[in-house]
């Protein structure tokens, strides 16, 4: 493991303490190292661009579009994922791909009843 990164897993582990065994950091990855690393980890769903959709899609995996290009969604450019309130979008964002997710995937879907 090279130290940038070493230092990048550390300051991720120092601001989320104990919750983040098992986790991943990677960086300068092609998109077919990392539908391999994907594979192999089996993540709930994905963060990225628009150009990760085909490692998404042929992983059955949800795709949290952030960053740049969003050349598949209207008001890509807009999406605000930066400071305060692009954080608590973010955070709202990975919380409604799981419970879509959950919901697809459950007899009872969701309902009133």
């Amino acid at each position: 493991m090279d130290s940038a990164l070493s230092v990048k897993e550390s300051a991720i582990r120092t601001v989320a303490g104990d919750t983040v065994d098992g986790i991943v950091v990677k960086e300068g990855m092609d998109f077919a190292t990392l539908s391999e690393v994907a594979r192999r980890l089996a993540p709930d769903f994905l963060i990225g661009s628009s150009k990760g959709y085909s490692v998404a899609r042929e992983l059955d995996l949800p795709l949290i579009r952030v960053g740049f290009p969003i050349h598949d969604r209207i008001g890509g450019q807009r999406i605000l994922h930066l400071g305060y309130r692009g954080a608590q979008r973010l955070f709202d964002a990975v919380t409604n791909t799981l419970l879509e997710r959950a919901q697809e995937r459950s007899s009872v879907g969701y309902s009133y009843q």
